[in-house]
């Protein structure tokens, strides 16, 4: 048990700092867990707003999810190293909730639906809230600027990146380190929507005035396409 001054410090396998929690195997898995049960209550505790089919509109389900539960979902990933397993869960929850919110069952696949309203994946969240975090860090004089500063002059001079730190995971993400760190600039461009036949129908129905009757050709029609693409 080490002690540093009058402090003992104990030695535990995960520790929550600010709501994140690191673990000592250095995974995401516990914080991962833990922030998806947390968006699961966030959902389900906003039942009785609404927010469950059929309930309110899409339009304003969807101006829920991501005021209130995306963000729960999403807390801290920006400060640990994510791997595609823990995106995976993150795109599940997300796609479980909103079937659910839009009445569909779990045989209902959830990238078309949620391309048709407006939520982006949990990676691209991630990129944006990562890009921020780096930026954010060599604006103001601190500990942390001080010492990502060093990890940056030795990637600079030798392109060393030391795996799990945010300088790599902003390497990762295809954005120039050195220009989101002085410029604010350097993310890739946003991909081009390409169009898409299935998303644009699920769109219109979802949108629909009968869209909350499970009856309804609307509803049925939206469940086949999910069903089917």
């Amino acid at each position: 048990m080490p002690i540093i001054s009058i402090y003992v410090l104990n030695n535990v396998e995960t520790a929550e700092i600010l709501g994140v929690s690191f673990t000592s195997n250095g995974t995401a898995a516990a914080h991962v867990q833990k922030k998806t049960s947390a968006a699961r209550k966030a959902a389900f505790g906003l039942a009785p707003k609404g927010f469950l089919y059929p309930g309110l509109s899409t339009g304003t389900k969807t101006f829920l999810y991501n005021t209130v539960v995306q963000p729960t979902l999403l807390y801290g990933m920006e400060c640990i190293s994510l791997s595609a397993a823990n995106l995976k869960a993150l795109n599940s929850l997300q796609g479980e909730v909103m079937k659910r919110v839009c009445g569909f069952n779990s045989r209902s696949h959830h990238s078309k639906l949620l391309a048709a309203l407006g939520i982006s994946k949990c990676e691209r969240q991630v990129e944006t809230r990562t890009f921020k975090l780096y930026t954010s860090i060599f604006q103001t004089l601190s500990p942390a600027k001080q010492f990502n500063s060093i990890l940056l002059s030795q990637y600079i001079l030798s392109g060393k990146r030391i795996h799990g730190t945010l300088l790599d995971r902003v390497w990762t993400f295809n954005m120039s380190p050195v220009k989101v760190a002085f410029l604010g600039k350097g993310r890739p461009p946003m991909p081009a929507t390409a169009e898409n036949g299935v998303v644009d129908s699920l769109k219109y129905l979802i949108h629909s005035k009968d869209f909350i009757d499970i009856n309804s050709t609307d509803h049925m029609l939206a469940t086949f396409l999910l069903r089917s693409f």
